[in-house]
C-alpha cells in the first residue's frame, strides 16, 4: 500500500507513481471515497480538476485547506484479500484458494465494506459525511433562488 495526502497529491510528489489498482480517500477513520484505475495518479488528478463535476473533488475543493491533510491509500487488489473473504458467502471462494482478486473486485468489496459516503454504485448504506465537512458552498446569496421556476 501507498499512502499520501492530497496535499501531496497536489504537489505532484506521486505523480511516478504508476500503478493500477483500488484507491480511497479518508479524513481520519471516515471513508469517503472508493475507487479503481489503471492509473490512480491520473485518476485521482481527473477528480480534482477544476472543470470536471465529480463529488470528490467539489468535496476536496470545497473543504479545503483542511481537505489537504486528508490521507489516500493506493493498493495493489490482492492488498484487498482480507476484506473481500470478510463480505460474505458470495465472496467466500477467496477464502481458502488462490484466485486472483481483479481491480473491480476488490473496489466492490472495499465499498461493501467501508460504506463510503460518496459512492453510489455498489454501496446500498453508504455512511453520511461527518458535520465538520461540507459537500456545498455554506453561504448561499440571498435571492439566488428566486427565478429558478
Amino acid at each position: 500500500m501507498i499512502q499520501l495526502t492530497v496535499r501531496d497529491l497536489l504537489r505532484g510528489k506521486a505523480d511516478e507513481v504508476a500503478m493500477s489498482g483500488v484507491y480511497m480517500v479518508r479524513d481520519g477513520e471516515c471513508v469517503l471515497y472508493v475507487g479503481k484505475s489503471k492509473d490512480v495518479i491520473s485518476r485521482l488528478h481527473d477528480h480534482m480538476e477544476k472543470w470536471t463535476s465529480h463529488q470528490l473533488g467539489d468535496v476536496i475543493r470545497i473543504n479545503a485547506p483542511q481537505s489537504l491533510s486528508w490521507q489516500i491509500e493506493l493498493m495493489e487488489p490482492e492488498e484487498c484479500r482480507d476484506i473481500v473473504k470478510s463480505i460474505g458467502e458470495r465472496y467466500q471462494r477467496y477464502e481458502d484458494t488462490k484466485l486472483t482478486i481483479d481491480m473491480g473486485f476488490a473496489e466492490q468489496s472495499l465499498i461493501m465494506h467501508y460504506h463510503p459516503c460518496l459512492n453510489i454504485s455498489n454501496n446500498v448504506s453508504p455512511n453520511r459525511l461527518p458535520a465538520h465537512i461540507k459537500r456545498y458552498p455554506v453561504k448561499i446569496e440571498v435571492g439566488a433562488t428566486d427565478n429558478l421556476f
